[in-house]
C-alpha cells in the first residue's frame, strides 16, 4: 500500500507536497519491511538487525508528516529552518540507530511470535520524533487563520490532518518495547489513513492532476534496483563467511549508490525539462506577444480574433467565442443578436472572486456548497467545456467559451497559467476600449469630463486599509475638481515582500489621467511577466519607456518605488523626481517620546527621459517602522492667506500623532492638512500611501 500511495503521488500534485508524501512513503517502508521479516525470523540477531533497520527511520516519518502538513498549510517556507533542524536530529538518531547499540539493545519474541525491539536508553527519545514532529506540523498548521486558506487547501489539511491522526496510533507498538502487548498492530491504522490518502489523491484529485514525474520515477527505480542488489551481495558476502557492519555499508555501499542514483536522475531530468522547455516555449512567446499587443487592439472584435487564434493555435482549444455585457444582456462583439444568458447575481459574485478557468470536466472536484446547482444550470445554458470570466477591477468585463480539443487531455497547470495571462490582459484592454468609447459617445464639449469621470470610478477614492501578512497597509485618494495624473499601488512580492509604486504624470485634464492609468496598467503587466525574477531598477526602467511611449516625449512623471522585505527587515528604493518618503521610527528610550523620521533620499530624473538616471538604494529598517508615501500636493497646497502646508507641518504630524494612529494615520494626515486649508477646493489630488510593519 506504501508503494502504490508513492504511485499514485508520483503522478499529481505541486512538487514540494508530493516531496513531502513521498518522504514520509520512503521513510515508511523500512518499519513495513521490518515488520513483514520479523514475522519469519527465527536468528535473535538477525531480528536485532531488522529492528535496527525499521525503528530507525522512524523519526523520519514525523519529519515527512510534518513537512506534507506545513505545505498544505501554506507555511512552509515560513518554517523551513524549522524542518531543516528537525530533518537534522532526525537523521542523526536515525544513523545512530542504525551503526550503534545505543537506541536498539536488544530482541524478544512476543507471546505471538513476533519479533520486537526491547527499550534502550535512548529508544523513547527516537520513537518519540515521530510524534513530536507530527504534532508540532498540526499546531502551526492550526494557527494560520481558516479564512486565509481556500476550500481546496482547508479540505487538502483536514484530510492529511485526519491520516495523522490515524497514523499516531501507530505509536502502540511503542508499548511492546516495553514487552506490554503481544503483536504490534500499527498496521492496521497505518493501512486505514494510507488507503484514505489514495483514494483521496485517485478519486477525488486531492492534489490536482500534473502529469507523471518521469525524472522523479526513474529515480525510485534506480533506488530500488541499487537496493536489491546491496541486499543480494550483502547476503552473498555473509553466506561465504564474511562479515560487513552497518558503518561499512553506509560508507561503502549505499551513500554512492544514492549519489549514483540523484546522478542519473539529474540527467534525465536537464533531458526532460529541455523537451518541456522546447515545447513550451512558442506557447510562452505566443501568449507574451498577445500580452504586449492587447493594448495596442483597436476593438473588442480584433481582440476576439486574437485571442481566438492565440487559443485555438497555442492551446488546442475549439470553438473559442467572446461575450460581452450589453446592459442586462450579453453580446458577442460585432453583433446586436443577444445571447440568452441569465447570469445570476450569486454566478457574479463567485466568477469574479474565483478568478480561474471553469472546466466542466472538473467540476465535480470542486467544492461549491449550496452554489452548486446554479453554477452547473449556468454552465449548461452556454454549453460550452471551458468558460473563463475577464476579470478586471472586480467587475465582469466578458467571458470567454470555449470547447476542450479534440484528444480531450485536460488542461495542465502551466497551460492554465498562460490561458489566465492571456485573458487578464484581454479584460485590461477591453476595460481601456470602454473607456474610449464611451468618451467617444460624447460631444466634444463633455468628452474629456466623461472620460475623467470614468478613469476616476476606476480608482479607489477616499480611505482604504490592507493587509500583508502581519503588515498595515492603508492609503487615501481624492481627486481634484480638474482630474491630475496621481496614482499609486502595493502589490504582494515572493518571499513575502511588499512593492509600493506612487507616482504623479506632470499637468492636469484626461490626457495626464490616461497616461497615468496607461503606466499603473504597465506597472501590473511587468510584474507579472517579470515573475519570480523581479527586478526594482528594471521596473523603473521598464515604466520610464511607458510614459515615453505613451506620451511621446511630451509628458514626465514623477515616481517612487520600494520594495519592503519585513524578514530582514529592510527596503530597497528607488526615486525618480518624486518627493523623499518618511521613515517614522519610534523614539528611545520609551513609547511615550515623539517618533524619530529618516528621509528615504534617492535622486533620479523623472520618468519620460529619453535617458533616465536611476540608482537603488537600501536601508535597514526596524520591526515597527512606519512608512509614509505622499504626494507632493499635500505640501503645496495653500490656505486662504496663501500660505503652504509645509514640510515642517508634515514633519510635525509624522512625529507626534502618525504612530499611534494604527488604520487611521493617512486620515490623521489628511484632517490636519484639511485645517490648514480650511476646506478650500485643491488644486492637485491627494496621495497618500502608510505601510506599518508588524501591526496585526
Amino acid at each position: 500500500m506504501l508503494v502504490a500511495l508513492g504511485l499514485a503521488v508520483l503522478t499529481r500534485g505541486s512538487r514540494l507536497l508530493r516531496a513531502g508524501l513521498i518522504f514520509a512513503m520512503v521513510a515508511a517502508l523500512p518499519y513495513a519491511t521490518m515488520l513483514a521479516l520479523n514475522g519469519s525470523v527465527t536468528d535473535p540477531d538477525l531480528a536485532l538487525t531488522l529492528c535496527k533497520f525499521g525503528i530507525g527511520s522512524v523519526s523520519l516519518i514525523g519529519v515527512a508528516l510534518m513537512m506534507a502538513i506545513l505545505v498544505v498549510a501554506g507555511r512552509f517556507e515560513q518554517h523551513r529552518r524549522l524542518f531543516a533542524v528537525a530533518l537534522a536530529l532526525a537523521t542523526t538518531t536515525a544513523i545512530i540507530t542504525w551503526t550503534t547499540d545505543i537506541i536498539i539493545v536488544g530482541a524478544w519474541r512476543t507471546p505471538w511470535g513476533m519479533w520486537f525491539n526491547t527499550t534502550g536508553t535512548f529508544t523513547d527519545a527516537q520513537v518519540l520524533q515521530f510524534a513530536l514532529w507530527t504534532s508540532v506540523g498540526i499546531v502551526l498548521a492550526r494557527r494560520r487563520r481558516s479564512r486565509l486558506l481556500n476550500e481546496r487547501q482547508r479540505g487538502q489539511l483536514q484530510l492529511i490532518v485526519a491520516g495523522v491522526a490515524l497514523a499516531l496510533l501507530c505509536m502502540t507498538d511503542a508499548l511492546l518495547a516495553r514487552r506490554i502487548g503481544v503483536y504490534p498492530f500499527s498496521f492496521i491504522p497505518a493501512c486505514m489513513a494510507i488507503w484514505m490518502t489514495i483514494y483521496a489523491v485517485v478519486k477525488q484529485d486531492m492534489l490536482q492532476s500534473k502529469g507523471f514525474d518521469w525524472a522523479a520515477f526513474y529515480e525510485l527505480i534506480i533506488v530500488f534496483v541499487l537496493a536489491v542488489a546491496v541486499v543480494v551481495a550483502m547476503t552473498a558476502i555473509n553466506r561465504a563467511g564474511g562479515r560487513w557492519t552497518a558503518p561499512h555499508i553506509v560508507a561503502l555501499v549505499i551513500a554512492p549508490a544514492v549519489l549514483l542514483a540523484h546522478s542519473v536522475a539529474y540527467f534525465v531530468r536537464r533531458r526532460i525539462r529541455r523537451r518541456w522547455r522546447a515545447e513550451a516555449a512558442s506557447h510562452v512567446n505566443a501568449v507574451d506577444r498577445f500580452v504586449e499587443g492587447a493594448g495596442k487592439l483597436t476593438d473588442a472584435a480584433h481582440m476576439r480574433d486574437e485571442l481566438s487564434a492565440l487559443l485555438q493555435q497555442e492551446l488546442g482549444l475549439r470553438e473559442v467565442e467572446l461575450l460581452l455585457p450589453d446592459g442586462v444582456q450579453w453580446a458577442a462583439p460585432g453583433t446586436d443578436e443577444p445571447v440568452p444568458l441569465a447570469l445570476d447575481a450569486r454566478v457574479r459574485t463567485w466568477l469574479t472572486v474565483y478568478d480561474a478557468p471553469l472546466i466542466t470536466a472538473e467540476m465535480l472536484t470542486e467544492r461549491l456548497g449550496g452554489l452548486r446547482k446554479v453554477i452547473e444550470a449556468f454552465m449548461a445554458d452556454l454549453g460550452a467545456d471551458i468558460v473563463v470570466p475577464m476579470v478586471d477591477r472586480n467587475e465582469i468585463v466578458g467571458l470567454i467559451l470555449a470547447h476542450n480539443r479534440g484528444d480531450m487531455r485536460a488542461l495542465r497547470d502551466r497551460e492554465k497559467l498562460q490561458l489566465m495571462q492571456a485573458t487578464r490582459a484581454g479584460a485590461r484592454a477591453l476595460t481601456y476600449l470602454q473607456l474610449v468609447r464611451d468618451a467617444a459617445e460624447k460631444i466634444v464639449v463633455v468628452k474629456e469630463v466623461e472620460v475623467a469621470n470614468a478613469v476616476q470610478q476606476a480608482r479607489t477614492t477616499g480611505s482604504s486599509v490592507q493587509r500583508y501578512g502581519h503588515h498595515q497597509l492603508c492609503s487615501y485618494y481624492e481627486p481634484a475638481e480638474q482630474f491630475g495624473g496621481h496614482w499609486w499601488a502595493s502589490y504582494r512580492l515572493s518571499g513575502g515582500r511588499i512593492l509600493m509604486v506612487i507616482g504623479d504624470v506632470a499637468g492636469h485634464g484626461v490626457s495626464a489621467a490616461l497616461v497615468s492609468f496607461t503606466v499603473e496598467g504597465a506597472c501590473e503587466t511587468t510584474l507579472r511577466m517579470m515573475g519570480e525574477t523581479f527586478d526594482l531598477l528594471q521596473l523603473m526602467q521598464l515604466l520610464n519607456q511607458s510614459v515615453l511611449d505613451v506620451g511621446n516625449g511630451d509628458y514626465a512623471m514623477s515616481c517612487f518605488a520600494a520594495v519592503v522585505d519585513p524578514a530582514e527587515p529592510s527596503i530597497e528604493f528607488v526615486g525618480a523626481g518624486h518627493p523623499f518618503p518618511y521613515v517614522c521610527r519610534r523614539a528611545e528610550p520609551g513609547p511615550r517620546g515623539n517618533a524619530t523620521l529618516r528621509a528615504l533620499v534617492s535622486r533620479g530624473t523623472p520618468l519620460g527621459a529619453a535617458e533616465p538616471h536611476l540608482t537603488v538604494s537600501s536601508r535597514r529598517l526596524a520591526d515597527d517602522d512606519v512608512l509614509v508615501l505622499y504626494s507632493d500636493s499635500i505640501v503645496n497646497s495653500r490656505n486662504p492667506e496663501d500660505e503652504s502646508y509645509g514640510e515642517r507641518r508634515l514633519q510635525r504630524v509624522l512625529r507626534t500623532r502618525v504612530r499611534d494612529a494604527a488604520g487611521q494615520a493617512c486620515q490623521v494626515i489628511i484632517d490636519d492638512a484639511r485645517a490648514f486649508y480650511c476646506d478650500l477646493p485643491i488644486d492637485e489630488d491627494l496621495n497618500l500611501v502608510v505601510l506599518r510593519l508588524n501591526a496585526v
